[in-house]
């Protein structure tokens, strides 16, 4: 499978699981997928590819061999992909001040997408590697979010 149809999947399901108002498990937040948990997006968006694509039914979380980190999904023979959200708007529709870290810390270790890009790097996962971020952005842009995924 091509990276881009799977992020073309990614993203249509995305919309879809979206225009359900899902409520995450804090029960706080206003419904729509911009609240939830990265595992827990991520863990809905599979669940939907897997109900339109028996390709898809077999990606899941899995566990780095020979760690106890966890990879968000591996799709078994094609991709290990880490996700990552860009949110830099928090619930409260305040500006949130440290959302760019999520994408940018540029330490081994740490849980940004160079963080991950560098695990998934490192690890022994078969699979092609890669790391997928879900952008959260006003239309029009607010904050535009481009500037930190190309500095990604």
């Amino acid at each position: 499978m091509e990276l881009s149809t799977l992020v073309g999947d990614f993203a249509s399901a995305l919309r879809e699981v979206d225009a359900t108002n899902p409520v995450g498990s804090a029960g706080r937040f206003k419904p729509g997928c911009g609240p939830l948990t990265e595992s827990e997006v991520t863990g809905l968006i599979l669940q939907r590819l897997g109900d339109r694509n028996p390709t898809y039914g077999r990606a899941a979380a899995r566990r780095y061999p020979g760690g106890r980190a966890e990879c968000d999904f591996v799709l078994p023979g094609e991709w290990a992909i880490e996700v990552k959200l860009a949110r830099p708007f928090g619930d409260n529709g305040k500006p949130a001040e440290r959302w760019s870290e999520n994408l940018l810390y540029p330490y081994p270790g740490n849980t940004s997408s160079l963080g991950d890009s560098l695990k998934l790097l490192g690890s022994e996962f078969p699979e092609r590697k890669a790391v997928l971020v879900i952008g959260y952005e006003h239309t029009p842009p607010k904050i535009p979010l481009e500037p930190a995924v190309r500095g990604f």
